[in-house]
């Protein structure tokens, strides 16, 4: 196996977990605080260890802040003016 490969299936697998856990968690994000709409996407960053998960609205792309985890992402979308 070649190092692109290793790369390619790590990337793969860290992919999978990201979507599982945003698949739980998505349904706790309230609406967009600025254009109230519900299609709230996360976004992630791989190069960002600390700061790597933020959550923005497909329909206005109004972004919250970039947190370490997808809990808190969540957690600080909501804190910042949605309104469930």
């Amino acid at each position: 196996m070649t190092l692109a490969d290793e790369l390619d299936k790590e990337l793969r697998e860290r992919h999978e977990r990201v979507d599982k856990k945003w698949k739980k968690l998505k349904s706790k994000a309230n609406k967009c605080p600025d254009c109230n709409s519900r299609i709230v996407g996360l976004n992630d960053r791989l190069l960002h260890r600390w700061k790597r998960f933020y959550l923005e609205c497909e329909n206005c792309h109004w972004c919250g802040r970039n947190m370490p985890t997808i809990r808190l992402a969540v957690w600080i979308w909501n804190k910042d003016g949605g309104k469930g």
